[in-house]
């Protein structure tokens, strides 16, 4: 169903806002006033551009630094925008160039248009710009709209080798061998102890990491309990945040 928010009352403005905030909005297209579709934002070397909304009217995005803003729905379809919290680092050339591209734009009002995901369609958003221009973003659901949770922050040993999977749903297969651990500093020297008993989980099991060959260490993820495992061994899907402690490569 789309839903066009210039048609939108108050209760329709809170709906879009919700909406809004369930996913991260990643630019497809950027087009001119006159319609000709914009390449030079989409380089190999240039991150991709991700917007995020919250209910309670923030919104952002980074490019070299962190951007965010304050927007409030107008009953005519436009976000009215006021000035927000930016990092100040320094960047190659080509990425300031980038971001003060997209800050001009999403620093002053501008209107949107929301169509919610139908069937196996993502959720899709256009942007309408005050100089003409426009953009097109597709939905990706946040890891809380996806598993259901904010899930819980916890660090996670990973041995070295794939070993064969124990899970009768992915036997033959290799997984990863890993395990819950906790940091805990005495006598001012720091230590993981409390370890968790070893299970095995699939290759692709944690979002966003790629376990190189022989690296053993300790990471950073976010665990999400899921609400329909396919066994007790697979009962959990983790999120990458970030490496802690190599031990070997």
């Amino acid at each position: 169903m789309e839903h066009i928010a210039s048609q939108s009352a108050l209760p329709h403005q809170n709906k879009d806002a919700e909406y809004l905030s369930a996913y991260e909005w990643n630019l497809q297209q950027a087009f001119d006033a006159v319609g000709k579709e914009k390449k030079n934002w989409k380089t190999p070397d240039s991150p991709s551009i991700k917007l995020w909304f919250s209910k309670d009217g923030d919104f952002g995005t980074q490019i070299c630094n962190s951007m965010n803003w304050k927007y409030e729905m107008d009953a005519d379809g436009s976000l009215q925008i006021k000035p927000g919290i930016y990092t100040m680092a320094g960047c190659p050339e080509p990425l300031m160039e980038l971001q003060k591209w997209a800050s001009d734009l999403l620093s002053r009002k501008f209107h949107y248009q929301l169509t919610t995901a139908i069937a196996n369609a993502p959720p899709h958003l256009q942007l309408r710009f005050a100089d003409g221009s426009r953009w097109e973003l597709q939905g990706e659901p946040t890891p809380r709209t996806k598993y259901g949770s904010d899930g819980q922050a916890i660090l996670l040993e990973v041995e070295a080798q794939h070993v064969p999977c124990k899970d009768s749903t992915a036997k033959g297969s290799e997984c990863l061998r890993v395990r819950e651990v906790n940091w805990h500093v005495r006598n001012g020297k720091g230590e993981f102890h409390n370890h968790g008993k070893w299970q095995t989980v699939g290759l692709t099991a944690i979002d966003g990491y790629s376990h190189p060959a022989g690296w053993h260490g300790v990471l950073n993820v976010t665990r999400f309990n899921l609400k329909n495992p396919p066994s007790d061994e697979m009962a959990f899907a983790y999120l990458f945040q970030g490496e802690t402690t190599r031990f070997s490569q």
